[in-house]
């Protein structure tokens, strides 16, 4: 290209500067001269696909982000034919107009800036940096070459986004091996290591520390050649400083801590460092070190390259002690300080601004220029200042208060409401105020699927294997402070689930209820908010009962916890008096929870949003807002469409319809997408389609090796021209290491189907996608949804509502309830006899969908008719199952064993998996019932149909069931080795409960065998282990504790645990505990001498006790002790009444005879 020459609507001018990959134009807009710089890559680079593909995510990031600190994009393009005239090798080369900063590099002061202009500078970064950043963007090549400087304003402007790596590339990035791509002066450790997953704001500060010191010092910290360079950055000792002007003594501190090997010990975020830097004390200075003068130049070491680190193994890796213990970064108690031994700058953070209002940058549009921007661009949140003041002063109480609050955005689709929630995440973060995370749900029909996805971003595991996974994740609660390998298995299970069928490593959670895992998941959300405030978006939270229960949970637990939860509602979705409208309308009568209606959006906010995204003509922007219904959504997408089609041309006052096409608003937005579908297609063959409704067959977003497994089924060949398109259109996107690829937009993703549909292919893919998906716990929700696709309907029924009875058995409600919803609206569509089996199935849905007391008490009045229709229709699991609830909705073991033992014949009769479910049951029942042989029998049998059947945990819990039963034979020894081989089996399976329960009874045998130190312990352990789970059996294991304390005559330690644990279950499910709670603050109570309070207690204890029916040797065992303190202090009538109380309890439990030593005192008193 040369001087003179035409690009789009541009004339070259003089060249600015040649790199590696493009040269860099002065050019200037023909229609109103506005100087540009155009980037042209180079003929050799645009004909390697990879380097194209790179320049234009170069592009859709840069288009992104508007911020008056990095460089505006204007227009691009590619070279056509007639602008190249004779050189067709440059024929299809693509280009870049952006903004033009005429005022050269920051190379260029290396040395030569005061304190107030460095500091200046270096905020002028950092604040570009904090936009990209809360964008999930990475630049990865941060240096002085890259910051432009305006010699009018003397400000600086961050440039060049073609290393950018976006917060999914590092979610998703392969480990080491990866390539090392950076300036090596520049880089920090992590990417000379090769491990994206370790990238983050940090790896741009490590850069920005680099170039601090080398502004003021008029070099680098670090020189040498390439291996020799890297080494050094990877030892962290930096020379002295020296700088050219007199700068603060604290700037070092700063520095060394922007520089710190390991991430965790640099700032966490761009806004973090530029408080500190503006916080620096000034009160000692370095005086400046006259030196020779700065030479400008640039080696190898200070260009950006791309290095496979196959090319640096092994040798050269070894010498950079990339392999020593296991290859994790030096930690700051080994690594050196700096010369004057600082440690690492902490500061405060940046106080929370009452208005959020920013200086933002109105975009530039040239005359004819940035229509293949518009795709790519995003607007900002116009014409909604009053939603935005709500979340504004919320997010405000959260952090300030340090407490967790609740914003319900309702409105209808494309209404704004998730532009809404971003923008509060966005504008938190790049103020440093707090973290945002979000959870989608994904559409793909696996309830669940949101939160799992969401985890595996979040702990950046997705494509490790399971013992890669564990390991990374342990690393990372290790710096949220909840280290816990146990914590870790049971999260990768959660991001990565899998049946315990399939594992092989044992690295496997299992969840005994939703609670469970809720539990956990709150745990990691509040370490990860003690940090620093989060808000946490829950995008379409009406469509994943997982993500609404997950939400339900952290509102009611987390009130301490500084957390802005966001739920996104499209209102029309949510018809009123439904279960899911009924649980929202509960969280937003929570009093930490507010509700906020988005309405149509006003007249001048969405013509303001559409010439921002654009610069269309005011009046074609004025009829579009007219006729779009106040739905900022649906004017964007039609108008892309109208870009799409070529629909749109410039005129003196922005663009307009071309003559002859009018505005064509479609019935809803679906037809838009179709539209827009349409418009990619046309003029291709339809046999290019068939990949696309291939992956839209198996969800929104696409496994690749789902979506290959399926085209090879049927002889589909791919269309790389097609997605390529698509690509580039933003209406797919793929991931990094090109596993998986997604559907931009949920509409455009139905538009796809509709097509299959209307072609009649849809039931063919379907019908391939069945066989292709795995069967499993997993995928049930998928291939109930594939199979009706597929017009086979009635084989999804019955494996959903087996599925439905399986997880209400697990307690996983959430996950059942979604299950029946989807067999409920197949059944819409399908006709059903009112009297068969698939209304059979949906009355005993319906029933176990019911929580255990309602559903007892039901049973009892409908379940004998349920049971003969079961039986009748040979629907054998249906009557195994209400049989068995019949039998457990009675306490009476004599009533309930006929109904278990009828329950497991047909378990056993029709092969069932739940005989040993059944038998253990049994076990229980009958050794509460006091038939300790029977329930030894029981138990047996369990072990062996649980082993038979592959059921691990089945057999620890009939282990445990016996080690119970043994202890109360008093055979201890077998008691232990039950107990040790239930907690081998809970350990295989992961079963947090199951584990917590056997050290319950561990605690209970040490009592037993008098060792209260050893029974102490295990009972504290028990009870951390039940909370972490989520159980309220905690508060039995807390309960003995102070029973345990009592016991030994601890009685201040024992108040000190029984006074807040009354406090807490007075309102609590668990309150039945209060008078056994009560009863031993009596021994308190007895031992401080508060005889008048002891006398009222012990009657009110005595009536809660009969009226109740409450019995246990335990509490005689307390009743004993208080008459003992009584009868020492010679308080005789308070003794008889608390003997009365041991008195009755042992005649109840046929136990006259104990404790008889006390019983003598008691008789030997006068009467």
């Amino acid at each position: 290209m040369n001087e003179g020459d035409k690009i789009g609507a541009y004339q070259l001018g003089e060249l600015l500067g040649r790199g590696g990959m493009a040269s860099v134009f002065r050019a200037y807009h023909e229609a109103d001269g506005t100087p540009v710089a155009l980037k042209v890559l180079h003929p050799r680079v645009a004909s390697q696909e990879a380097l194209v593909e790179g320049f234009s995510f170069e592009i859709r990031t840069a288009a992104a982000l508007n911020h008056p600190r990095i460089t505006a994009i204007y227009d691009h393009g590619i070279l056509t034919e007639h602008e190249t005239m004779d050189r067709e090798e440059e024929a299809g080369i693509p280009w870049l107009a952006m903004e033009l900063v005429d005022g050269g590099t920051l190379t260029s002061l290396r040395g030569r800036v005061s304190w107030t202009e460095l500091r200046s500078v270096v905020l002028d970064v950092l604040e570009a940096l904090a936009h990209a950043h809360a964008h999930g963007l990475v630049h990865r090549d941060i240096k002085p070459g890259n910051v432009l400087l305006d010699k009018q304003t003397r400000r600086v402007k961050l440039t060049d986004f073609g290393l950018v790596l976006s917060s999914h590339d590092m979610e998703t990035a392969s480990g080491r091996g990866t390539a090392v791509i950076g300036t090596p002066t520049y880089m920090a450790p992590e990417q000379i290591r090769g491990e994206p997953r370790s990238y983050g704001p940090w790896t741009d500060l490590y850069a920005v520390g680099i170039m601090t010191w080398g502004l003021a010092c008029g070099t680098v910290p670090f020189v040498g050649e390439l291996l020799d360079l890297f080494q050094q950055h990877l030892g962290g000792e930096l020379p002295a400083f020296r700088p050219r002007r007199t700068m603060p003594a604290a700037l070092v501190d700063w520095i060394e801590t922007m520089v710190a090997i390991d991430p965790h010990e640099r700032f966490q975020c761009a806004a973090d460092a530029a408080q500190a830097l503006r916080s620096l004390p000034e009160l000692a200075m370095i005086e400046a070190v006259q030196q020779a003068p700065v030479a400008s130049f640039e080696d190898a070491t200070q260009t950006t390259i791309e290095l496979a680190t196959r090319t640096l193994q092994p040798q050269a890796i070894e010498s950079l002690s990339l392999l020593d213990a296991g290859s994790q970064p030096v930690l700051r108690s080994d690594r050196p300080r700096n010369r004057k031994g600082h440690l690492p700058l902490v500061c405060a953070r940046t106080a929370f601004p009452e208005d959020w209002r920013e200086g933002r940058r109105t975009r530039v549009h040239l005359h004819g220029a940035g229509l293949a921007l518009f795709s790519l661009r995003t607007s900002g949140v116009v014409g909604r200042e009053r939603a935005q003041d709500h979340l504004w002063s919320t997010l405000g109480a959260v952090v300030r208060e340090r407490t967790c609050r609740f914003v319900l955005v309702e409105g209808a689709s494309g209404s704004g409401k998730s532009m809404l929630a971003r923008w509060l995440g966005v504008r938190s973060s790049e103020l440093g105020l707090a973290r945002w995370m979000s959870i989608d749900h994904p559409a793909t029909g696996g309830d669940g699927d949101g939160i799992a996805s969401f985890l595996a971003r979040l702990l950046r595991i997705d494509g490790l294997d399971r013992v890669a996974a564990v390991e990374a994740v342990r690393e990372q609660l290790g710096h949220w402070r909840v280290s816990s390998l146990e914590d870790a298995v049971g999260l990768v299970q959660l991001a990565m689930p899998v049946d315990a069928a399939e594992m092989t490593t044992g690295l496997f959670a299992h969840f005994a209820n939703a609670r469970e895992r809720w539990t956990l998941v709150t745990r990691l959300l509040a370490a990860i908010a003690d940090d620093r405030p989060l808000v946490l978006w829950f995008d379409e939270l009406h469509l994943d009962t997982e993500c609404l229960s997950l939400a339900e949970n952290l509102l009611a637990t987390l009130h301490d916890v500084p957390l802005l939860i966001i739920g996104t509602v499209s209102s029309e979705d949510v018809p009123r008096e439904t279960p899911i409208a009924e649980r929202l309308d509960a969280i937003a009568a929570h009093p930490a929870s507010a509700r906020l209606e988005l309405e149509s959006l006003d007249a001048g906010g969405m013509v303001a949003m559409i010439r921002d995204l654009l610069g269309l003509d005011i009046a074609l922007a004025t009829a579009l807002e007219q006729r779009c219904g106040g739905n900022p959504q649906f004017a964007v997408q039609l108008v892309a469409g109208w870009v799409e089609r070529g629909l749109l041309e410039p005129s003196d006052s922005g663009f307009k319809l071309r003559d002859g096409a009018e505005i064509a608003i479609p019935k809803n937005m679906l037809s838009l997408w179709r539209q827009r579908l349409e418009s990619v297609v046309v003029g291709r063959r339809e046999s290019s389609l068939f990949a696309l409704e291939v992956g839209a067959t198996l969800g929104v977003e696409v496994q690749r090796e789902e979506w290959e497994d399926v085209q090879a089924l049927e002889d589909v060949q791919p269309c790389p021209n097609l997605m390529s398109e698509l690509q580039r259109r933003r209406l797919i996107m793929f991931s990094h290491d090109g596993q998986r690829w997604s559907f931009a937009h949920a509409l455009f993703h139905a538009a796809v189907l509709d097509h299959a549909e209307r072609a009649g292919r849809r039931v063919r893919w379907a019908n391939a996608a069945v066989d292709v998906l795995p069967d499993g716990r997993q995928s049930i929700a998928r291939r109930a949804r594939l199979l009706v696709a597929a017009d086979r309907t009635e084989e999804a029924l019955r494996p959903l509502a087996s599925a439905i009875l399986g997880e209400t058995m697990l307690e996983e409600y959430g996950r059942a309830e979604q299950l029946f919803e989807i067999r409920a609206a197949i059944l819409q569509d399908f006709e059903v006899d009112p009297r068969g089996s698939h209304a059979l199935g949906t009355e005993v849905c319906q029933h176990f969908l019911l929580r255990n007391v309602d559903r007892y008490a039901a049973i009892r009045s409908y379940g004998a008719g349920l049971i003969a229709r079961a039986e009748r229709w040979g629907e054998w699991e249906y009557a195994a199952r209400l049989i068995l609830d019949l039998g457990l909705s009675t306490n009476d073991w004599v009533e309930c064993k006929p109904l278990l033992e009828r329950s497991l014949a047909i378990a056993r009769e029709h092969r069932l998996p739940l005989v040993s479910y059944i038998l253990n049951k049994m076990c229980y029942l009958s050794g509460r019932a006091g038939l300790l042989d029977e329930a030894v029998r029981y138990g047996r049998q369990a072990i062996y149909e649980a082993e038979r059947q592959g059921d691990l945990l089945g057999v620890g819990s009939a282990y445990q069931n016996l080690g119970e039963v043994s202890l109360h034979k008093g055979n201890h020894g077998r008691a232990r080795f039950y107990t040790e081989e239930a907690r081998d089996r809970f350990e295989q399976v992961g079963s947090h409960s199951g584990l917590a329960a056997a050290y319950h009874v561990d605690a209970e045998l040490e009592r037993h065998l008098g060792n209260h130190q050893a029974a102490e312990k295990a009972y504290l352990e028990a009870a951390a282990r039940y909370r972490s789970c989520g159980s309220s059996n905690h508060y039995y294991a807390d309960l003995n504790v102070a029973l345990l304390r009592c016991e030994t005559r601890r009685f201040p330690e024992a108040r000190a645990m029984l006074e807040p644990l009354r406090k807490r279950l007075e309102d609590h499910s668990s309150r039945s505990l209060v008078p056994w709670i009560r009863l031993c603050l009596t021994t308190c109570l007895a031992h401080e001498r508060r005889w008048s309070e002891l006398a009222d207690e012990l009657g009110a204890v005595d009536v809660l006790l009969r009226e109740r029916k409450l019995y246990e040797k335990d509490a005689a065992l307390v009743a004993s002790i208080c008459t003992e303190l009584c009868l020492d202090a010679g308080e005789a009538p308070l003794a008889r009444k608390a003997w009365r109380i041991a008195q009755s309890q042992l005649d109840f439990l046929g136990l006259p005879t104990a404790f008889a030593a006390v019983s003598a005192r008691i008789d030997s008193l006068p009467q």
